[in-house]
């Protein structure tokens, strides 16, 4: 027997309505006498269900497995746009020398990413780490299925190199000793694994010292251990007062990083031309 609703709710079950199609609907109360009679005024109502989005093309970073190297833990990810799409969601894997486990979900953080692209926070990538992502696209009705097929990458960073031992000319105090050439032979010893270095050269200005040379901006790493300063950034700069203005060296390793001033070291190099 076929009891009466007991809520004032009901999920209908699927196999009655379907997309596109009109309907109308009414209730009838149930009691020890029967059913009464139905709303004579009915609620209308048609089915117009949005169907959800494939997924975009991914475009970076990555290849088929195991794909390419990236020299950051926060890299840019890249993707295609689909039409009728407000938004798509990120999904990373990390592997764990079997299978991959999943590291990231956008969709868990925050609303759908309105963007083609995503840049990745700090704290999910490690160096070493393989890794694959694939995407999902949101509209209306939600997020679509991802990517089957998905991009692979390696997280594989280099770490900077300690700054070379200086050797001449200069003392690590100043003045330091008088060159007598506009023109000296920088040298300093070399560190393993370094492809190049570059070379800072500041000027005393009287209370604190103005760089003049960068060999990292007029072209790439200096390949030796020495360098010969071209003529023009060095001046005569004695006085009758015995005062000199004084040259600080300062050579770091490479490859250039942002910041790579900071990261010199604290001993420096100086000297006076006579």
């Amino acid at each position: 027997m076929i009891r009466p609703i007991t809520n004032t709710s009901y999920i209908l079950p699927s196999g009655y309505l379907v997309n596109g199609g009109q309907y109308r609907w009414n209730m009838a109360s149930h009691n020890s006498s029967g059913y009464g009679t139905p709303n004579a005024s009915r609620m209308y109502f048609t089915v117009s269900i949005v169907s959800t989005l494939p997924a975009s093309n991914l475009v970076s970073p990555g290849r088929e497995s195991p794909g390419p190297s990236v020299s950051t833990t926060t890299p840019i990810f890249q993707w295609q746009s689909v039409s009728g799409a407000d938004g798509y969601a990120l999904y990373i894997s990390k592997y764990n020398g079997s299978s991959y486990d999943l590291i990231f979900d956008s969709s868990v953080i925050g609303g759908p990413i309105t963007n083609t692209s995503y840049i990745l926070p700090s704290g999910y990538l490690v160096n070493g780490g393989q890794y694959r992502w694939n995407m999902a696209s949101h509209n209306s009705s939600g997020y679509g299925t991802p990517n089957a097929s998905r991009m692979y990458f390696t997280v594989s960073i280099v770490s900077t190199l300690p700054a070379p031992n200086l050797v001449s000319p200069g003392t690590g105090s100043a003045p330091g000793p008088s060159v007598s050439t506009t023109t000296p032979i920088f040298q300093w010893q070399s560190v393993s694994g370094a492809d190049g270095y570059a070379l800072y050269i500041s000027k005393y200005n009287g209370s604190s010292y103005d760089l003049i040379f960068d060999s990292s901006v007029i072209g790439g790493p200096i390949t030796n251990t020495s360098y010969i300063l071209p003529s023009g950034y060095l001046v005569n700069g004695g006085n009758i007062g015995g005062t000199w203005p004084a040259t600080i060296v300062r050579v770091r390793d490479s490859p250039m990083q942002a910041g790579c001033i900071l990261q010199c070291p604290s001993s420096v190099r100086y000297l006076r031309r006579t």
